[in-house]
């Protein structure tokens, strides 16, 4: 994956598990101080919303039969250790 900004570009790189059910990342985008300065134009300039008629559309087809879920985003220390930067950089 990749990140463009006007100041420069991260890349990270992801692998899904062996049993196809989640994804880890096997590159973090972020690998050095400099990169903190991309990484904080990505972040202040990342905006979020919740996509109701997305919401609706999913809660019509599933009914009764169950409960629609939603996600929410992690902390920014975890966004570090987890996504950017992996344990051993961020520490």
């Amino acid at each position: 994956m990749t990140y463009e900004t006007p100041i420069g570009q991260l890349r990270g790189k992801k692998r899904l598990g062996e049993w196809g059910t989640f994804w880890h990342y096997v590159e973090h985008p972020v690998k050095s101080i400099s990169d903190l300065r991309i990484l904080e134009c990505i972040v202040k300039n990342t905006k979020a919303r919740f996509d109701y008629e997305f919401y609706k559309e999913a809660e019509n087809k599933v009914g009764r039969r169950g409960i629609i879920r939603f996600y929410w985003e992690r902390g920014p220390f975890q966004r570090l250790l987890l996504e950017y930067m992996g344990v051993e950089n961020t520490v």
